[in-house]
């Protein structure tokens, strides 16, 4: 009987593509819609980040009014 492989953890394993995250190599960061996460807590609201990941971009005021 031959012995089964069983690899460990998930480096280098592709489970989908999103637009939503990523993590920038050069910097190890996590990046939100191609915005550092870290500028984003720094600058943005918890609804203007909310609206940036589900539609994209960043919202105007008009946008934060409605």
């Amino acid at each position: 009987m031959s012995e089964i492989e069983i690899k460990k953890g998930l480096a280098g394993v592709t489970v989908d593509y999103t637009a939503i995250s990523k993590v920038n190599p050069d910097t190890n960061s996590l990046l939100y819609r191609g915005y550092p996460v870290q500028e984003l807590a720094a600058t943005q609201s918890f609804e203007s980040v909310a609206l940036l990941l589900w539609n994209g971009d960043l919202p105007d005021a008009a946008a934060l009014a409605a």
